[in-house]
């Protein structure tokens, strides 16, 4: 008599619970009201895979946390929110990070956390979460920070309001000068509406070197004046709508806006092809 075949159960698809415990630092705990969510997300994550016993003492080690592997896992968000985690932390003086983009590595910084809770008043350890700063078009004559001029700009002000030492936005409209520099035409009216488009994209978080402001100036020469005029307009108008709501590395770079004329571009117009009703 044939067999019949064995037959299985469906295999479970529980997950078993990870096992162990980790080592979080009791200044962390009773100043859970100094993080904001996120930045509480990422120093559990750090202790979690970052903190280790050996012997009688604990030790902070760099780890990676991936976006999708690690962070969006266990917590859920996105990398903004990560990124927004990381500045933070930073301005805690608690998080060292090491590398860029995918490779980089994270230590949670025990020393510079404690250091941070000592100088905060009580009243003064409530969760600021660091959010992207509403982008602003730069005057002629305002300055701007060297670490924002790198990183894009968070500060533009009219006089210093602390000791840092500030670079007048005019200065970055100037080209670098070659081995054997011309001499530098005067001013023109044309150069305020300039400095303000260049403005548009530093406040944006846009990383630009001198020697992007000099291509950006010699195409913006090239222009006619309603040109000009309308590539403001419109660098204004997406500033203050979709362009102030995504990453910096989605907004345009000011030298490919230019070049392409991207006020100008539209999308290619269908021709509806009617069949001709005596042909067969």
């Amino acid at each position: 008599m044939p067999t019949s075949p064995a037959r299985f159960g469906p295999q479970s698809e529980t997950r078993s619970a990870t096992q162990g415990f980790a080592l979080i630092p009791n200044s962390i705990l009773e100043n859970l009201g100094a993080f904001p969510p996120c930045e509480l997300y990422l120093v559990l994550i750090l202790n979690r895979r970052g903190t280790r016993l050996v012997g009688n003492s604990v030790e902070e080690q760099e780890c990676t946390v991936t976006d999708d592997g690690i962070w969006k896992a266990w917590t859920g968000l996105d990398r903004r929110m990560k990124n927004r985690a990381i500045n933070g932390l930073k301005q805690k003086g608690c998080l060292v990070v090491s590398g860029h983009g995918s490779k980089a590595t994270f230590k949670f910084d025990r020393n510079g956390w404690e250091n941070w809770v000592k100088k905060q008043p009580l009243t003064e350890r409530r969760a600021k979460t660091i959010t992207r700063v509403k982008p602003v078009a730069a005057k002629p004559k305002q300055q701007i920070h060297p670490e924002c001029r790198e990183h894009g700009c968070q500060k533009l002000c009219e006089v210093p309001s602390c000791e840092t030492q500030v670079i007048p936005i005019d200065s970055l409209a100037k080209p670098t000068p070659p081995p054997s520099p011309p001499s530098i035409p005067p001013k023109t009216p044309q150069q305020k509406p300039f400095e303000s488009l260049i403005g548009i994209f530093l406040s944006l978080g846009v990383r630009i070197s001198e020697r992007d402001v000099a291509r950006c100036r010699n195409t913006w020469n090239k222009l006619t004046v309603a040109e000009q005029a309308t590539a403001l307009a419109y660098a204004l108008a997406r500033n203050g709508d979709d362009w102030a709501k995504c990453e910096s590395r989605y907004i345009p770079r000011p030298w490919n806006f230019l070049d392409r004329k991207e006020w100008e571009r539209r999308a290619p117009e269908r021709k509806r092809v009617v069949k001709n009703p005596f042909e067969d």
